[in-house]
């Protein structure tokens, strides 16, 4: 049987000759312990969620490789000397003693989101959980808290959040426009452009363009030779770096300066694709999957915007050619509402009634015509 143990030697002179004792101690059980604890080091520097623990007094104890990153920390960084607020950001910092401490100190533990402070000043928003270490006697002794980082959740809640805010209550244009601004501080890159196919499908027509903080006025440009043309067939379209290379026809994107592109087509109710929206950047794109989901998670709204004003747009078009129409009728012409208001009139109603067409629309019979006729009027409206 083989088994560590522990010798503690001493030498010692007895009857004049020198002596040796030896004390063998077995520490199978030290040696256990000792390694039930390298493996759970093991496994906290291994985890890819910030732990740490403190004392009551705020000072740190021990960090993760994982906590020392996420708040931009050396992996082998000193930690003595620093204490929790020094990973904290001012708010976060105001919510742990007005709330998290008390009720860990309560309850053993709390829980909420929360925020750290990157080195280089950067908020990091975290998920954190705050619990309460007692030694053999039942005293507090020390905290340890777990946080993981929600970065892209909370960048998807506040996407959200725009949308329902911004999409509702902004109409037309002034939606996509704000939505481009959204999308360019978002993702920190130099441009989001919105555009909508024209009548020649070889064009495109720009509804927004947010560029370095300013939103510019609208153009058309060719697709021919240009990455939006690809997003126009119908495809996700991602080139992290080396676009102006992989597209040397497009003349914008030369005097962009523009590195990296991912575009994303918008659709209309029948599956036709009707314009896109990309983001442009003068730097390679590092979080691809972040530029993409966002960009997912937009198009929808974007899409039901940009129908929205074409339905709009193409409904006034119908408007007007009916209103150029019954102009021709020679016989008077008109149609009322529910409420017995005209909502369009031709000239020659205009001319039978003796009064312009801007202060008959919008006025009833009522206001022209005597009680008696009126209520014959309403009276053969409501066998129609």
């Amino acid at each position: 049987l083989i088994f560590p143990v522990e010798i503690a030697m001493a030498d010692f002179a007895f009857q004049r000759q020198r002596m040796a004792l030896a004390l063998c101690r077995d520490i199978t059980e030290r040696k256990r312990v000792e390694a039930e604890k390298q493996r759970l080091l093991d496994i906290l520097e291994e985890s890819a969620d910030f732990i740490g623990s403190a004392d009551l007094q705020g000072n740190l104890l021990y960090h993760n490789r994982a906590a020392r990153r996420m708040v931009g920390l050396p992996e082998n960084a000193d930690l003595s000397g620093m204490r929790i607020s020094d990973m904290h950001t001012a708010w976060a910092m105001m919510q742990l003693r007005e709330k998290g401490f008390p009720r860990m100190m309560e309850k053993g533990q709390w829980r909420g989101d929360s925020a750290l402070r990157h080195r280089n000043g950067r908020e990091i928003p975290v998920s954190k959980l705050l619990v309460l270490h007692r030694d053999a006697d039942g005293n507090p002794e020390f905290n340890s808290t777990i946080m993981q980082d929600i970065t892209k959740r909370k960048r998807v809640e506040d996407t959200l959040k725009f949308i329902a805010q911004r999409g509702w209550i902004e109409g037309g244009e002034s939606f996509l426009t704000a939505l481009a601004g959204y999308l360019g501080r978002t993702l920190a890159v130099d441009y989001v452009l919105i555009d909508k196919l024209t009548a020649d499908p070889a064009y495109a027509e720009t509804v927004a363009i947010h560029a370095g903080g300013r939103v510019l006025a609208n153009m058309q440009y060719s697709l021919k030779g240009t990455p939006c043309e690809n997003v126009m067939e119908g495809k996700l379209c991602l080139y992290p770096e080396n676009v102006r290379q992989l597209f040397p026809e497009d003349t914008l994107l030369a005097d962009m300066q523009v590195e990296s592109y991912a575009g994303l087509p918008l659709w209309d109710s029948s599956g036709k694709a009707i314009g896109l929206i990309a983001v442009m950047d003068s730097e390679p794109m590092a979080d691809t999957a972040t530029v993409t989901s966002l960009l997912q998670l937009v198009a929808a709204s974007a899409s039901a915007e940009l129908a929205r004003q074409q339905s709009e747009k193409a409904l006034a078009e119908s408007w007007r050619f009916l209103n150029r129409v019954i102009d021709t009728i020679a016989d008077p012409v008109f149609v009322k509402d529910r409420d017995h208001r005209w909502i369009l009139l031709n000239q020659a109603f205009c001319e039978f009634i003796g009064h312009p067409l801007e202060v008959l629309l919008g006025k009833s019979d009522a206001e022209f015509f005597p009680a008696h006729e009126v209520e014959a009027f309403r009276a053969n409206e409501e066998l129609v």
